[in-house]
């Protein structure tokens, strides 16, 4: 009797400890500081989540396309041409400004180029609201994956064959391929800015562990060298747009500032060091003496608003805004300046001067690689008053005009779309 009293004491004093131990682990569950940090992490980690499964069904959906069709729409083309070339390119331009920029606009002129040198085994991954959605519409031989962000890019990637060489035409591109190259795929890297490489181990080893890097000018080149000197680089310079330009709309031009010497210059307004306020300062030291002098500004972007402010007190300057082919507005320039203070290359000066429109320039970057002193002429950066001294005397020499125009055309011929297109195919070939 005894025994089952105890027994019963014991049962219930280990209920009651139960009860206690229960009742603090959930009061330190519920307050622990892991509890409040998972609260706060569970919506990033839904999202996460969430993006992970959309860009894993966008992968099988890729996979099985490229399993079923692959490429059917040009197989018996490539039996014919391609056979010989033997190369599959999956080109990477993950740019997300809606306007076309000048380094989205070569990435076009080289997928169109290759294609009409018969390389038929080509892709492109872009972003579905990117300035590149709608510019492949009618591109031979071309498969073009449309995806959210660079972790879809990434999945697209994986699902090509590793025989595809991936080529990333900007930094996000090269992110991808980077991660993409730890899954033994191979990629090259297109550089088209002279700014140095960020000082981290992830972006060194992008450009470290590429096959190729290829730098427009060796001004490019020189300041990849001074942040990964173990990278293999390559120059090849881009090419001008074989776009051209519609005659009606350059006599609509002349006719609006009829009787008007016209400077341009075309450019975003995203990035001080482009020069906008250097041609807008000389602009005001000509407007007295030079009233014939009408400076045409091509282009928008978030520093528009202070430019326009810059030159409300001058009648001499003319923005246009947004244009989306300035291939008719410079057909109809006397003169185009490019007071640039930091330039790869700048290749809106290959258009004018296939154009024959006379170039002013700054002296930085790579721009003396593209206007020399034959057809063209160099200032100092960042220096308004020789600027406006330059232009000035072109203004008067109507013959040094034509005959920088004259050489700038010749000199044009060596960057065109099909000369840019073989140099990339040697590089391809030597990634094989």
């Amino acid at each position: 009797m005894i025994l089952k009293q105890k027994n019963k004491l014991v049962g219930a004093h280990q209920l009651q400890n139960k009860a206690i131990f229960s009742s603090i682990y959930k009061y330190q569950t519920k307050y622990s500081p892991l509890t409040y940090t998972s609260k706060l992490l569970r919506p990033a980690m839904k999202q996460i989540l969430r993006r992970f499964i959309s860009s894993l069904s966008y992968l099988i959906t890729a996979s099985r396309k490229i399993s079923d069709t692959g490429f059917s729409n040009c197989r018996n083309h490539y039996k014919t041409r391609d056979r010989d070339v033997g190369m599959s390119i999956c080109h990477i331009n993950l740019a997300r400004n809606p306007k076309l920029r000048g380094g989205e606009r070569q990435t076009e002129l080289l997928v169109r180029a290759l294609a009409n040198q018969g390389v038929t085994h080509q892709c492109i991954i872009i972003l579905r609201r990117g300035p590149l959605t709608s510019r492949f519409q009618d591109c031979p031989y071309l498969k073009v994956f449309k995806v959210r962000n660079r972790l879809s890019a990434l999945f697209v990637c994986l699902a090509r064959s590793n025989k595809a060489l991936l080529h990333a035409h900007e930094t996000h591109a090269v992110q991808v391929a980077y991660l993409a190259s730890l899954c033994s795929r191979k990629y090259i890297v297109t550089r088209r800015v002279i700014n140095p490489i960020r000082k981290n181990p992830f972006s060194y080893a992008m450009y470290r562990n590429a096959h190729t890097v290829v730098a427009l000018t060796k001004a490019v080149k020189d300041s990849i060298k001074n942040s990964t000197p173990n990278a293999k680089i390559v120059c090849i310079p881009s090419a001008w747009n074989p776009e051209s330009p519609s005659v009606d709309t350059v006599q609509e031009i002349r006719d609006k500032f009829l009787g008007k010497f016209l400077v341009g210059y075309a450019g975003a307004m995203d990035d001080s060091s482009k020069g906008h306020s250097v041609l807008i300062q000389s602009a005001r030291l000509l407007q007295s003496s030079f009233p014939d002098i009408k400076f045409i500004l091509l282009g928008s972007g978030r520093l528009e608003h202070e430019l326009r402010q810059q030159a409300s007190d001058l009648n001499n300057v003319h923005f246009t805004g947004w244009v989306e082919n300035p291939a008719s507005w410079i057909a109809a320039l006397d003169l185009f300046a490019f007071p640039s203070l930091r330039e790869g290359l700048g290749s809106v000066l290959l258009d004018v001067m296939r154009a024959g429109c006379p170039v002013v320039a700054s002296k930085v970057g790579g721009i003396p690689e593209v206007v020399t002193k034959n057809c063209g002429i160099l200032v100092p950066p960042n220096d308004p008053e020789a600027l406006a001294e330059q232009m000035a005397h072109l203004y008067q020499s109507h013959n040094l005009r034509v005959h920088l125009a004259r050489a700038g055309a010749i000199r044009s011929e060596h960057y065109s779309p099909v000369l840019m297109a073989q140099r990339y195919k040697k590089v391809y070939l030597s990634a094989r």
